[in-house]
């Protein structure tokens, strides 16, 4: 059985509306979705923010999801968009 992960991870600069874990190997993953219009990649062994998406929405962030691996990853936001992402500063990217 896995042993639970208890952690903070801080960042956001507004109420986070969706959070989304993912194991791959060794290393734990969250996605996170915020009201202040970014979405973050968190190394979650690390405790640090490995990447941010700040850029296409004009709203809030309502959902994140992970597509496969921790290398895509998918938005939706309160402007009606949603987007598929690959962050450049991802280790793996």
């Amino acid at each position: 059985m896995a042993k639970p992960i208890k952690t903070s991870l801080i960042g956001h600069q507004g109420r986070t509306f969706d959070v989304r874990y993912r194991q791959v190997g060794d290393d734990s993953f969250a996605f996170t979705a915020s009201e202040d219009g970014t979405a973050k990649l968190w190394n979650i062994k690390a405790r640090r923010c490995i990447a941010t998406i700040k850029h296409g929405y004009t709203d809030e962030v309502l959902r994140s999801s992970f597509i496969g691996s921790p290398r895509i990853l998918a938005t939706c936001g309160a402007d009606g968009l949603a987007h598929i992402w690959k962050p450049k500063d991802h280790p793996d990217g």
